[in-house]
């Protein structure tokens, strides 16, 4: 990515995720990153197990599906 090669995937991912999601001041690289084509399909888990630590929360749906701070 950092030398401008982005698979086509990647960038698919990306356009299809776009109108539900509030990218905040994430640039293009980190949103490609969390859109990668090679972890089949850009993944995002949501779920609590214990003892782990929090890396964000699940809010009731506003405007956007995702929100990235």
């Amino acid at each position: 990515m950092r030398d401008g090669f982005v698979s086509g995937g990647s960038r698919r991912n990306l356009d299809w995720v776009t109108p539900w999601t509030d990218f905040g001041a994430a640039g293009e690289a980190e949103r490609l990153l969390l859109a990668d084509a090679q972890t089949s399909g850009g993944l995002l888990v949501a779920g609590e197990v214990p003892g782990a630590p929090v890396v964000g929360e699940l809010l009731p749906r506003g405007e956007h599906r995702v929100v990235l701070r």
